[in-house]
């Protein structure tokens, strides 16, 4: 029975586009590239291997259920379920994982392209990560989980403090920039002088 946490990560995720893109693009690993991986690796403070996994749109149940099932020693069993796994999708944006000197290194990257962050969301993610690692310590021997989040522009007055102590860092540390491309166009609806209006019965195009 498969016990080791990548392998139970990578036997978990299920996601077709994952396998598609990764089909559609030569590249059915997933594997990061090195560019990628010295951004990441500089963040984290440590380097991470070319043939780390990595995944899209990860389930948290899933990096839950595969700590569990990695420190259980099995996958065969009926367990309590307190965290409510398997009633709804909540994900994280991209999913890094490898083992490095006998320790597990889980790197949660949650991604804003558009919409800027903001407390609520963070502190909704902040919880469910609680629920995962623990809340005051984390709650798996040999684990090292590491939260990131990237958007074209550093945020302000988000509130790391949120979640829990063995993630924060501070801003500089746990943000890094996601590259957008310029003159990019959006649908908005409005009404009819052009006023955006979630009620109203035109649209226009306009940039973001």
């Amino acid at each position: 029975m498969e016990t080791d946490l990548i392998s139970l990560l990578r036997y978990f995720n299920r996601k077709e586009r994952f396998f598609l893109i990764g089909q559609a693009l030569g590249n059915k690993d997933f594997k990061i590239s090195d560019e990628f991986r010295e951004v990441i690796s500089k963040k984290i403070n440590l380097d991470i291997p070319s043939d780390a996994f990595a995944a899209m749109d990860y389930h948290l149940d899933w990096i839950y259920a595969s700590l569990y099932c990695a420190e259980k020693g099995t996958n065969e069993f009926i367990s309590d379920n307190p965290l409510g796994l398997n009633s709804n999708q909540e994900d994280i944006d991209f999913l890094i994982a490898f083992k490095k000197d006998e320790i597990y290194h889980l790197v949660l990257i949650e991604a804003k392209a558009e919409s800027g962050w903001t407390n609520k969301q963070l502190g909704s993610k902040a919880d469910k990560l609680k629920a995962i690692f623990g809340y005051n310590s984390n709650l798996w021997k040999n684990v090292k989980p590491y939260l990131l989040i990237t958007s074209p522009r550093k945020p302000v007055h988000l509130q790391v403090d949120a979640l829990p102590i063995y993630l924060q860092r501070s801003m500089d540390d746990i943000w890094f920039q996601l590259n957008i491309p310029d003159h990019l166009i959006k649908i908005t609806r409005c009404d009819e002088t052009g006023k955006p209006s979630i009620a109203g019965s035109k649209w226009k195009v306009e940039q973001t």
